[in-house]
């Protein structure tokens, strides 16, 4: 690494850092594969709409992944476990909402508020809250961060 942070070449820490965000960049089908491989579903059964929901008392459109496979049970455990999915592959997302319309369940992990619930339409009552899942680096995202890191270390021997 350190031959390629040499005077008129880019850094190794650029060079890294473009590698890793090249490594973090998920298609849609990418995303709905992982979330169905959680769920216990096909990624042919998850598609993305966006909705408008009151956030801080205004309105916000947001994503909205709708899982339409009426044998799935989108319950707190799965909601919970898609989330952490989710929240791995797209850490920047504040705002994550699953619904499944046959059973008129939906869950909402709000992560800038630390919020996460799981409600079922068809029993009214209250949202359910459950704690916030804790999304799972995936094993070469740890490799990725010590390229990153070596690359730094190159960089600083060579300034």
């Amino acid at each position: 690494m350190s031959r390629t942070a040499r005077r008129g070449i880019r850094s190794a820490t650029d060079i890294a850092h473009g590698l890793d965000q090249l490594a973090r960049e998920q298609t849609t089908r990418e995303l709905h594969a992982a979330l169905a491989t959680v769920l216990g579903t096909t990624d042919t059964r998850i598609r993305a709409t966006r909705g408008v929901i009151q956030w801080h008392h205004r309105e916000k459109t947001v994503d909205i992944l709708t899982v339409d496979d009426p044998v799935l049970r989108l319950d707190q455990a799965a909601a919970s476990a898609a989330f952490a999915t989710w929240a791995a592959i797209d850490p920047s997302r504040d705002y994550l909402r699953l619904e499944q319309p046959v059973a008129a369940n939906v869950a909402v992990w709000d992560r800038a508020n630390h919020d996460c619930w799981w409600y079922d339409r068809n029993t009214g009552g209250e949202p359910v809250t459950f704690h916030e899942p804790a999304p799972a680096e995936p094993a070469w995202a740890l490799e990725s961060r010590r390229i990153l890191e070596a690359a730094r270390t190159a960089d600083r021997i060579v300034a």
